[in-house]
């Protein structure tokens, strides 16, 4: 984790609102460290279809399909009562992907993601 020297703003998946969108209203975000490549990755999504990435990001902490990174620290935007709606925030990108792999020691849990 000492080269996660970035920061992300990370929300979980959004609770489905019965129209078949999502809705982050309730969700709050948490900052993550990170290292944020942005680049052009091909690989597999949830649904096995191959698709390119916008960025590949290696996180200090679990993170799940669904979700949504924004790059940076954004909690100076979040509302009084601690929440920040991404779909409002144009470079929050949606987690397309997520590998979870033990680092070499087997001390930690390594967790990339392929927006």
């Amino acid at each position: 984790s000492r080269n996660m020297t970035a920061y992300a703003t990370y929300w979980s998946p959004g609770v489905a609102t019965g129209f078949g969108d999502l809705t982050f209203v309730n969700v709050p975000p948490a900052i993550v460290h990170c290292r944020w490549e942005d680049k052009q990755v091909l690989f597999r999504d949830a649904q096995a279809r191959e698709v390119m990435s916008e960025a590949v990001v290696y996180v200090n902490q679990s993170v799940e399909n669904g979700g949504k990174l924004a790059l940076g620290d954004l909690s100076s935007d979040f509302d009084s009562e601690g929440f920040l709606d991404p779909t409002t925030v144009e470079t929050a990108r949606e987690i397309r992907q997520v590998q979870k792999s033990p680092s070499l020691r087997g001390e930690l849990e390594l967790t990339k993601v392929w927006l």
